[in-house]
């Protein structure tokens, strides 16, 4: 099992990006510079994840990314618990399910572990290009999915990746 958190910024997570950047990309408060201690994450298995950053991203309202690097948050220091929360979202079951929270006792902890996480990106990363996101929601769509019927029916940037990735000219 991993602990996936969908990062907010692909760049957030690159060795040249300060640590204090990071910090204020990834954890703080929309709108605010105050670091959020309370980290939602999904506990999932790798071979979920891209449907776990799909389901994430529609569930948020947010347009279909272009692909996004995502982050295993699993292997927590001691002082941090996981807390099993009800999910916000009513749009998708399995992540409502597998919703979670890390909760960090101080600023000192998250900064700390958030330290540990950058140096380990090469094995903690999970990327989702844009065409595993495509090939999954085209899979969903086809198969008359109703989570996601309902989500691409009424959004039409979502529905647009409902059909394959037309092939370039002399590629077929």
């Amino acid at each position: 099992m991993i602990l996936l958190r969908p990062s907010k910024r692909r760049t957030s997570w690159e060795p040249a990006t300060p640590l204090a950047q990071t910090i204020e990309a990834e954890f703080t408060e929309p709108g605010t510079l105050t670091i959020d201690l309370r980290l939602s994450v999904y506990e999932i298995e790798d071979n979920q994840v891209v449907q776990a950053f799909a389901e994430h991203a529609a569930a948020a309202g947010l347009d279909p990314p272009s692909g996004r690097l995502n982050v295993d948050m699993s292997n927590y220091p001691p002082e941090v618990h996981l807390a099993r929360v009800a999910g916000e979202s009513d749009a998708f079951a399995f992540v409502k399910q597998q919703h979670r929270e890390l909760l960090f006792p101080g600023e000192a902890d998250l900064t700390a572990f958030a330290e540990v996480v950058k140096r380990e990106i090469g094995t903690r990363g999970r990327s989702v290009s844009t065409d595993e996101l495509r090939a999954y929601i085209v899979a969903r769509y086809a198969a008359s999915d109703p989570e996601w019927t309902a989500i691409c029916d009424a959004n039409s940037n979502w529905k647009r990746l409902t059909k394959p990735k037309p092939k370039k000219k002399g590629s077929g």
